[in-house]
Order: C-alpha cells, then structure tokens, then sequence
C-alpha cells in the first residue's frame, strides 16, 4: 500500500535534504517530479559511487513540470508554484543571527553539539562522515509538509512550510541544555563507545565479529553477565547501577574480552536477544543488504541507474486497514494543520513519543496512555512510594518529549481499564507504539481488533527490527539501532573499533520517520482507508548509511574513516581554539573558498601556491596545512574565528557543547528554545518545533502531563458511558 498515491509533488534544488525529502514522499507513492532532471553527482563518496548514490537519491522521480502540483519542495530562496503548499528547506533559521551563513553537514554538526560527545576524552571532538543532518532535515521538512497539506484539504492548512538543517538536527542534543538548567550535569566526551549515563553501551569484538551490546536495566546486567559466565559480575553491588557500570567500563570490558572471543557476534546476539538483552551484531554497511533478515522484510531494493547495486528503501511495510467512517470528530484548534485529529500514544521513551509530539506540535489531541505498573521508563525506576517531588516528575527527557500531550493512567491488568483504553482508541484517528512486537497485541490491541475499533485509524508500530522477519522480536535501544544499521564503521578513525556516535542516535531519527509514516497514513485513509504500519528503526538508520552502503557495494571495499576530515573537501576538520575544550570547525570545498581562508589567516604563500588550488593538491598535504591552520585557530575564540571566516565565505563553525545549546545565539534568538511551567519543576526550558507555519513556530499549549494529569476530563466520561451502557444492558 502506497497512502500518498494521487499526491502530486515538484522537487527544486541539488542539496541532499531537498532530494532526500524528494524521494521518501515518492516511496510512500507520490508521483515527485524535477524540472531539471537528476540532480547533482557531486554527493556521498564522490567518483562512481558518488553517482549510484545520486541515483538513489533521485530513484522514482520524473523529470519535468507537473500540472497543478498539491506540494512544492524547495530549497532556500527557490521559487514557488502556484497554489501549491511550498514545503522550503535552508540551512539556518532566518531569524536568527547565523541566518546568512553558509552551511555544510560538518558545520551545522558542530552547532548542533552533535561532534562536542564523539570522540577519544584527551582527544579533539569529532565530525561525522556522511550526510546525515540533510537527511534529518528532509524528513523533518516532511512532516511539517504533510501536516500542512492535511490542514489545507480540512480548510486550516498554510501556504508555506519551513524548516533549517541546523534545527532539525538538534532533536538529536536538545536535552542537554533542558537537564543543565535544572541541576543536570555538563556535557563531557568520555571516549570511543562511553557515554553517560549507560554501560555497556559498546561494541566489543567476538571470535569473529564485533558484538553490539546495551545494558540499561538491573534486569539486563544481570543477565548479560549470566550470559558470559560472569554471575558474580551481575551480583556485584559496586556495578548494579548503570552510572557505576560507566566509571568502571574498562573493567568490565577486560573481563567480558576473554569470554566473548570464545564465539561469534552472530551467536552471541542470538542467544542475548533469547534472553531479552539488546544484542545485535555491528556489521559494515555494505554487509546489511546481505542479512537474512532485512532480505526477508525486503529492507533494500535495487538502484535503477547503478548496475548491481540495492539501496535501502523506505523504512515502511504498510497494509491496508479498515475503510474510514464519518468525518473527524473532536474540536479543531484553530490555525493548527491537525485540527480536529486524536492520536492514542501508548508510546515510551524518545522514539514514539518524538513522533507524537510532532503530531501534537501540529495541532493533533495526543492522549499519552501509561500503565499503572509500567509507565513510561523514562519517567525513571526510581521507587515511586511517597516523595516529594515525585522523581518520575523531575525527568527533563520525560518533560522536553511530552508537552503539548495530554495524559491518563490505566491498570492494564484490570479488564475494566482495558475496556477504558479500547474505549480511548475507538476514538482515535492515530496510533503510535515502539514497544516489541507483540507487546500490544497481548493487551488486547492487535491489527485488527485496533482496526475493528476505529475504522480508519492509522497505526504505527516501531520495532526495532520490525514487526516482521526472523528477528522480529529482537529488543532494541537507539544504541543497538546504530549498532545495526552498518553506521558505527562510517565514523571515527581507521584505528578506532566501531564507534557510536551518540547514546541513542536511532531513537531521534526513528521518531521523525514514524511521524512522517504516521502522516501519510492520515493524508491517504480516505481514499484507502486505515493503515497498519510496520517501522523497523534499524531501517531509519539504513537512510543514513546509505552513501556507505552503497559506496561500498560499488568499491568492494569499506569506507574510509579519515575523522572529522571529509574525503572531498580540503581543509576540513576540527581545529584548536583558544580557551577550555574549544574548537572550530571549518570545511573548504571551492577553490574561493580556500583562497578566502588564505586571505582571512594571512596565508599568503599557500593562496600562490598553484599545487593547492584544487581539493586534491590540498588533500595531499592536508597534515601540513592542518598544522598552519592550528596555528591560527588556537590563539582565537572559536566564535569569533568562525564569524571572520563565514564574512569571508567560508563555512566554519565553533563547536558546541549540548548542554550549552539554549546559550548558542542562533537557537536563542530565532526563538527555537521555550520555557513553560509545570506542577514540581515550575518553569523548565524544552525545545519548540523546528519548523515554521507561514512564517510562525507552532504554540507550545501545555507542558509534559503528571502521571494521570487528565484522568477526570478524559477517563471519567469513558467510566460513566461505560456504566451507563452496563445499567442499560441489566435493564434489558
């Protein structure tokens, strides 16, 4: 099933994000068209499997102008199409001080405080390979695009939607200014596969093969560490807390290193998921389309224009659901694209509750319903006997995740209360879950018993490896999502073992392509009727990896890891600046570009040298240039430094610490940072939408529930509706 079938789309622009969004809308089944044909080989790794990777970027897509297209996708200062919703991407906020900047996937990840964490403690922060911010940012775009086009078929949708590279990315480090505020720790690079507050959360090498291994709950140490014959490891009180676990890693990783090398990392991940640990084996990218199970869920396609090569396709299984009956039925909110839409939210965690809040950014009615027993985790583990404040209402991740949602509280051991939720999804236009597969389903709310209660309804499940396939029901966290996806051999040094670039990176980006799944589901149902949705995270992730996957494929080769430098431009990097952990971020693609660093750091002698006009003479003495470069930086403020640079035309970037982001001035100024009030915390800053509606963010309308804030305005009309039906069946 296809639900954007009918949706017609102009794609403008050479940028990664713009033909990315491109792209996703036409796998979703939107006929996209580009006036100027395919866009740009100058991608990915450059050479041939530069090319294959802009075939696959531009796969599904016609060229020419389409009559009366419903939606144009457009880079910055693009032009628009008549009675179209324009959909525009840039690089900066243009309200914000860095609006004229020029951007680039290494700047805006410096800004972003994505490169601060990556990277050896006594070592330089470092850049990611790759395009992933563009890639987040389509997607982000997305959703704000589709959105709007279902508010314009309901009569309350805008004319033009935006959104920035630089704020779409930062839903990856958005909490750590929003824990730093309250009381929370600074942001701290602690080494290659550290981060706090969780170990493991590593990859460790096997007999053959590196294992990827997360360890968050007691319950999980316990067994991983039975797992390896380390029992008395399990039980020992100094590692029972995740934080402890983190201060004695290398410990912990000498002790597990002789144990692991008696098999495989395919073995090992078996046999951890069979005991309920998020295992998973850490692959190169160009090995994943080869894995009987993303060969069994169909996860990669071929790439028409690039013989021999698959690219993964979007990370969507959808069946068809019930017809939908009646029209929309609860109070719009006026001026808001999802008007009048309810969305039952029996997600936890980043990944389901980032989708929803989209959802509820744009005006849906998201009811977050949690179990008495198990509400959300990220609420915490703490004993929730009587204290004040109640810890599970202090969490800043909880608390950034879930504004603008409304929240009951149910016993789903009690049949009555289940009855109250299938009450609640009757109701519903939506449904969004990440638990494992099958966990919903045993509650009572399986395909099709959801469909059979709200015809129509479109429903997200967000495995981490999918609902279907022979891991079906593996366990993951947004660690083992990179673990998986090939990523963590994309990033880093050619010396490093296989490297995480964040704690939970695929949790973000799994949410974004929920919401977007989501949406579609919502913009088809009335010719199609309802969608069942089967996401699988690892997939997501497959996105971004894709340059390497297919580079690759089309090499026979791994990609190299050259650090924060990039393989086709000269200079780039990270560069010293001066005063405590700061650093720049600079990268030259053009031969102006680098005869204006010249002129800005007086570099006289190597803007005449002939050998160095072009990126490959610069490559080739990339360490020497390195070092003149240094030297200029490391006596400078990296702001300032950055500022010279970017007056001259040189993309450049200080590099941001994520918990100083709501200091950053861009995010500051264009507004991105909001603070609202809540019961325990009182005033509390989280991270608005990062997208503009006709040239305004989207209110935030209330903060994060308390645990069963709304009972009484939501569950109490269900519980008398219910008993009123009881009285009247008794009467009978």
């Amino acid at each position: 099933m296809k639900p954007l079938t009918g949706l017609v789309v102009i794609e403008r622009g050479d940028g990664v994000g713009i033909r990315f969004a491109g792209r996703l809308l036409a796998q979703l089944g939107a006929a996209v068209s580009r006036p100027d044909g395919p866009g740009t080989e100058a991608v990915g790794y450059g050479g041939a499997a530069g090319r294959a990777y802009a075939a696959w970027l531009d796969d599904g897509k016609a060229t020419g102008t389409p009559e009366a297209p419903a939606l144009a996708l457009i880079e910055e200062g693009g032009p628009d199409a008549p009675g179209a919703l324009t959909a525009e991407l840039g690089w900066f906020d243009p309200e914000g001080p860095r609006a004229g900047w020029r951007g680039t996937d290494s700047v805006v990840e410096a800004l972003a405080g994505l490169a601060s964490t990556f990277g050896e403690a006594d070592g330089p922060p470092t850049l990611a390979q790759g395009e992933a911010p563009q890639i987040i940012a389509g997607t982000t775009l997305c959703i704000s695009a589709l959105g709007g086009l279902i508010g314009r078929r309901g009569g309350c949708g805008p004319e033009r939607v935006s959104t920035s590279v630089h704020e779409a990315v930062t839903v990856i480090t958005e909490g750590g200014p929003m824990g730093f505020v309250k009381g929370g720790p600074a942001s701290s690079r602690r080494g290659i596969n550290r981060y706090w507050p969780t170990f493991p959360q590593t990859n460790w090498p096997t007999g053959d093969g590196w294992l990827g291994a997360t360890s968050l709950t007691p319950a999980q140490w316990r067994a991983l560490c039975d797992l390896a014959g380390l029992p008395e490891m399990g039980a020992d009180p100094r590692l029972a807390e995740s934080e402890q676990r983190v201060v004695n890693a290398e410990e912990i990783s000498n002790a597990f290193a002789p144990k692991l090398a008696a098999r495989s990392a395919v073995e090992w991940a078996a046999e951890g998921q069979a005991r309920r640990v998020p295992l998973a084996v850490c692959a190169h990218p160009g090995e994943t389309p080869q894995d009987p199970h993303w060969q069994a869920r169909g996860s990669f396609a071929p790439v028409l224009g690039a013989d021999g090569v698959v690219g993964p396709r979007a990370p969507y299984i959808i069946e068809k659901g019930a017809p939908r009956q009646g029209a929309d039925r609860h109070a719009p909110l006026p001026g808001l694209p999802l008007a009048g839409l309810r969305v039952a939210d029996f997600a936890m965690g980043w990944s389901g509750p980032l989708a929803s809040r989209h959802l509820a950014d744009l005006g849906a009615d998201v009811v977050k319903i949690e179990s008495r027993s198990h509400p959300d985790w990220w609420r915490g583990w703490d004993d929730m006997a009587d204290m004040d404040p109640p810890p599970q209402e202090l969490r800043p991740g909880f608390i950034g995740m879930n504004r603008n949602k409304r929240g009951v509280l149910l016993d789903t051991t009690n049949p009555d209360e289940v009855a109250l939720a299938r009450a609640l999804v009757a109701g519903a236009d939506a449904l969004v879950d990440n638990f494992a597969p099958g966990v919903l389903g045993r509650l009572g709310f399986d395909a099709a018993t959801v469909q059979a209660l709200s015809p129509g309804l479109v429903h997200v499940s967000m495995g981490a490896f999918g609902a279907s396939g022979p891991q079906a029901g593996w366990r993951g966290y947004g660690s083992t999502v990179e673990q998986a996806s090939g990523m963590c051999f994309v990033s880093g040094e050619a010396h490093w073992p296989p490297a995480l670039r964040h704690i939970a990176f695929g949790d973000a980006v799994a949410g974004l392509f929920s919401a977007v799944g989501v949406l579609a589901g919502l913009w088809g149902r009335d010719r199609q009727g309802g969608a069942v949705i089967d996401l699988g995270q690892v997939e997501c992730l497959f996105q971004i990896a894709a340059p390497a996957c297919i580079a690759e494929q089309v090499t026979g080769a791994p990609v190299p890891r050259t650090g924060s430098r990039r393989p086709d431009a000269a200079p780039s990097g990270v560069f010293p600046a001066s005063g405590e952990d700061a650093w720049l971020a600079l990268e030259v693609r053009t031969e102006a570009e680098w005869r204006a660093l010249c002129a800005v750091m007086d570099l006289s002698d190597l803007a005449a040298d002939a050998s160095l006009a072009d990126a490959s003479g610069r490559l080739a003495r990339a360490d020497e240039i390195a070092a003149v470069i240094s030297r200029w930086t490391s006596t400078r403020d990296p702001d300032e430094a950055a500022h010279a640079l970017q007056a001259a035309g040189v993309p450049a970037a200080p590099v941001i610490r994520p918990h100083l982001l709501h200091e950053e001035p861009q995010l500051a100024e264009a507004g991105y940072w909001r603070w609202l009030d809540r019961r325990y915390i009182g005033r509390h800053l989280v991270a608005g939408p990062p997208y503009r509606l006709d040239g305004a963010r989207p209110d935030l309308r209330r903060p994060a529930p308390v645990m069963g804030e709304h009972d009484d305005e939501i569950i109490a009309p269900l519980r008398a509706s219910a008993a009123a039906k009881r009285e009247g069946a008794a009467a009978k």
